[in-house]
């Protein structure tokens, strides 16, 4: 059940867009309770994944510090290699939709990506 809502809140953001902004407080925490390291492999990847198609359809800047930030870092720190990709995607959606905003976030970021580009 919680993958068709993630489907429709990902639909409702391409669709609605900048609309979609006012009614993100309501979805954004149940979604990341999703993306907690006590819940199964599939329910953090489809969380991750959830929110980083949120981050292509709108601004998340008012929730960049307080939640997706917090969720992309536990997200690339994940054991599971689908959670941190799709954690990857949302850091590199961030980053692009919110350019300057994020340069003291960079340093951070960039140390907790390095670990994907080591060869196993």
């Amino acid at each position: 059940m919680m993958t068709a809502v993630c489907d429709l809140v990902g639909g409702l953001s391409r669709v609605m867009g900048p609309h979609f902004n006012q009614y993100l407080n309501e979805f954004l925490p149940g979604i990341l309770s999703y993306a907690k390291s006590s819940r199964p492999v599939s329910d953090r990847s489809m969380a991750m994944g959830c929110v980083s198609e949120v981050a292509q359809e709108i601004d998340v800047s008012d929730y960049w510090e307080s939640q997706y930030k917090p969720a992309i870092l536990q997200g690339l720190a994940d054991p599971d290699d689908n959670v941190k990709r799709n954690a990857a995607f949302g850091c590199g959606v961030c980053t692009e939709k919110l350019g300057e905003k994020l340069v003291a976030d960079y340093p951070l970021l960039l140390q907790a990506l390095s670990p994907l580009f080591s060869i196993q």
